[in-house]
């Protein structure tokens, strides 16, 4: 399954692009996070992205962090793990802030 973006308003700091967007889950959250490439936000590369905003029913969740390395974003649960391999995240959004060309 993949993300969702929608509310996406691109626009420029300096020589960056700059894309803010509201990301949407899907219903089988994977192992090792959901993959967010720079092509999904229209871009040619993401050098800084930052991740706020986490709405969901579920209280249990803490945040969403970037993981650069393998371009994915991870949803960890508030007792400090992520959350678990196939769980319905579709009611779950972030807002993202991505830099980058």
């Amino acid at each position: 399954m993949a993300l969702t973006f929608t509310n996406v308003k691109r626009s420029f700091f300096g020589d960056q692009k700059v894309v803010h967007a509201t990301a949407t889950f899907d219903s089988s959250y994977p192992t090792g996070g959901e993959s967010i490439v720079a092509a999904d936000l229209g871009m040619s590369q993401v050098d800084q992205m930052h991740v706020s905003g986490l709405s969901i029913d579920d209280e249990a969740l803490g945040h969403v962090v970037w993981d650069r390395t393998n371009e994915k974003l991870i949803v960890i649960v508030a007792v400090g793990t992520q959350e678990g391999n196939a769980t319905d995240l579709s009611s779950t959004t972030c807002e993202i802030t991505a830099f980058g060309k």
